[in-house]
């Protein structure tokens, strides 16, 4: 945490806050409180929680989410920031590059198909080629600018699809509700690889699986289901020995039954009208979803030039 808290405060632009949430104390052996804001979140709180707790405390129209272990450099914002120049992107995901090695790219942003595959793009990527269209968070390494309105009216992340894909789930209600979230390749951070991890099979498969019939399209419902069954006898054939398979197995079952029996389906009328990105009061409930708080004013009316990390 302190690498990442480093780096943020010898780069950061004029006119921004920095915040940290902690789940525990911290001294503050540094003696930062006139420039950090550190957010203590309550006992038994989770990432998700973490999360939503340090955007309702920030105060601009922009934030970053960092992970520990991501760091940043002189000029990092520069690039992303111009992005949100056009009023459709509500998110801009940046390259994620090894601190030990620049030339390894840890994390590019990521595709979701329908039929529940997630594709990152770390390997994919390239430098000649244009970034892919509605390009999503890197479950791997979740690290993203947001835009904070759309946020608070989608009722900020939801852990529904477990803290590992709460960033793809929320990506996707950003897509859904007509906004756009795009790859800024200029926009280069470095990783130490301490704060990018993948959780177990059972967790991980649990997750993609509640994700799945969450976001599951009301077309071709059948062509889904079919490539969605030959998705998981790959999986399964990846992770052997078999305890890795089936723990996998087993949290695809559990995510399933649990959307079956009491989790929430999406459920979306349409893209919003283009006036309502400008100034919405609010956006039909997407999926895991129970509400979803309008902006406040002093979020609509803060001077676009503030950042919150």
């Amino acid at each position: 945490m302190e690498d990442t808290l480093v780096s943020v405060l010898e780069n950061r632009p004029n006119d921004c806050e920095v915040i940290v949430v902690l789940k525990r104390g911290y001294e503050d052996p540094y003696d930062l409180k006139e420039e950090v804001r550190f957010v203590e979140a309550p006992t038994g709180s989770r990432l998700v929680d973490s999360v939503n707790l340090g955007l309702a405390a920030s105060r601009a129209p922009l934030v970053h989410l960092l992970c520990c272990g991501v760091l940043v450099s002189e000029g990092w914002v520069e690039a992303a920031l111009a992005q949100f120049r056009n009023s459709a992107v509500a998110a801009v995901i940046p390259l994620v590059v090894d601190s030990r090695d620049p030339r390894r790219i840890v994390a590019a942003g990521s595709l979701y198909q329908p039929w529940g595959r997630i594709r990152r793009l770390a390997r994919r990527f390239s430098a000649k080629r244009n970034p892919p269209e509605n390009v999503l968070i890197d479950p791997d390494c979740p690290v993203a600018f947001y835009r904070k309105a759309p946020l608070a009216m989608l009722g900020w992340f939801s852990d529904q699809a477990g803290q590992w894909l709460s960033g793809v789930d929320m990506n996707l209600a950003l897509q859904h509700a007509g906004l756009r979230c795009v790859l800024e390749p200029q926009c280069r951070l470095q990783t130490t690889g301490a704060g990018c991890s993948t959780p177990g099979a059972y967790s991980s498969s649990r997750a993609a699986e509640r994700l799945f019939w969450a976001w599951l399209p009301a077309g071709n419902r059948f062509g889904c289901l079919v490539l969605h069954g030959l998705l998981l006898a790959g999986e399964c054939g990846r992770r052997l020995p078999w305890p890795a398979s089936i723990s996998g197995l087993a949290g695809r079952v559990m995510g399933g039954l649990q959307m079956a029996l009491g989790g929430r389906r999406r459920q979306f009328s349409g893209a919003i009208p283009a006036a309502a990105k400008r100034s919405p009061t609010a956006i039909e409930g997407p999926h895991f979803r129970l509400a979803q708080p309008a902006a406040t004013r002093a979020e609509r009316t803060v001077e676009p030039s503030r950042l919150s990390r």
